[in-house]
């Protein structure tokens, strides 16, 4: 089961390879990155994107990217990876991404970089109104909008990082994912491992290794 990387250097032809990877390739998603060079996808010239895929109801798979607001010696997938996830998002949901396209099925890697742990920090622009000047007062708290969002279990090896997106998200909204792409490095055997320790019923583990996944991606048994 496969998603689709599109070419967002040209919006049309975005959309048209996204109506060619799904309906006759056979993709069931597709991905995009936090930023796409440097631009964010709460700007305006984004829209026909989230038009197309809240029309299909079509997963969206976000991967971190590096951020165009970090400057630093450190390797960019260590922190800046997880940090810009959660400001693209907390961008997006910001600026009315729900409003507008409310049957958005959206799924972050990493368990969501670090929005579980600040989802309630977001909500001083509603609840504190005037604390940042010249801000705008949303219409709802962000992080109930944030109750929408998917994440996935990849690098994300730490019982209270869990459950800080699961309460946020629920475990419904809590994909099986490990990031494995060097053969030679564990993740897959280490998210295995943390997933079964977690005390989970049997139930719950196959929430997430994959009943929910069947769910968003719409596909019975294979």
């Amino acid at each position: 089961m496969g998603f689709a990387h599109l070419p967002f250097n040209s919006m049309p032809g975005a959309l048209s390879e996204m109506g060619r990877a799904l309906d006759e390739l056979g993709f069931v998603g597709v991905l995009i990155t936090s930023n796409i060079g440097g631009r964010y996808l709460d700007s305006a010239e984004f829209y026909p994107f989230w038009e197309e895929v809240n029309r299909r109801r079509v997963p969206v798979f976000m991967h971190p990217s590096n951020s165009p607001c970090y400057r630093d010696d450190q390797s960019g997938p260590l922190l800046s990876f997880p940090f810009d996830t959660t400001l693209s998002i907390y961008k997006l949901i910001y600026g009315g991404l729900y409003e507008r396209f409310p049957d958005i099925v959206l799924i972050l890697a990493h368990l969501g970089g670090t929005l579980p742990f600040l989802a309630r920090r977001t909500d001083l622009v509603f609840d504190a109104p005037g604390f940042f000047p010249g801000y705008k007062q949303p219409k709802r708290r962000p992080s109930e909008w944030m109750r929408k969002l998917y994440v996935d279990t990849a690098l994300g090896w730490n019982p209270s990082a869990f459950n800080c997106a699961r309460e946020l998200v629920g475990l419904e909204h809590i994909l099986f994912g490990t990031d494995y792409f060097v053969s030679s490095k564990r993740f897959m055997e280490w998210t295995i491992e943390f997933i079964d320790g977690l005390g989970l019923t049997a139930s719950e583990r196959e929430m997430i290794y994959e009943k929910n996944a069947r769910e968003i991606l719409r596909f019975g048994s294979i």
